[in-house]
């Protein structure tokens, strides 16, 4: 850059002159584009990080969600099959109220079972939900990764126009 202003110094007067300024003049506002699209891909880059953090702490916050409800199904369902352990301890005890004990222990093994096919499609339906969020947290670390390509190749394509 030196160079050509120490050729412009030169040249005052000289017919050269004013090729020399226009093409300083294109020069730097090619760089100003140049610097301007950069500054472009950046930002959107720092937005799609800043989406990416986003993205991975709902998916965090799901998980655990997810965690402490299938911990509070099975808490339930060892608290209830304790109970029908219980349950079946006092019924043997008592030939008359067998009947009505059973017909207990049949309503709560049905009701446990409706809970855990209830649990089952909720477990799967997480699974899937999370299944989901790793494939688009992917897919962005993957448009992540090509924008820090692109960007790496227009800084070299810059730095070789200097």
């Amino acid at each position: 850059m030196q160079k050509a202003l120490d050729r412009f110094q030169d040249l005052s007067g000289s017919p050269d002159q004013d090729v020399l300024l226009k093409e300083l003049l294109e020069t730097r506002e090619d760089l100003e584009e140049i610097l301007t699209a950069k500054q472009k891909q950046e930002d959107h880059l720092r937005q799609r990080e800043r989406e990416l953090t986003a993205l991975k702490g709902a998916l965090k916050e799901e998980v655990s969600s997810h965690d402490k409800e299938l911990d509070r199904v099975r808490q339930q369902y060892q608290q209830d099959m304790e109970q029908l352990r219980r349950n079946m301890e006092d019924v043997s005890q008592d030939q008359a109220s067998l009947e009505a004990e059973r017909q207990k222990v049949n309503s709560l093994v049905r009701t446990l079972q409706t809970e855990l096919q209830e649990s089952q499609e909720e477990a799967t339906h997480w699974k899937e939900v999370s299944q989901r969020n790793k494939e688009e947290l992917r897919s962005v670390k993957q448009e992540l990764m090509q924008v820090k390509v692109e960007r790496e190749e227009f800084e070299e394509d810059l730095k070789e126009s200097r």
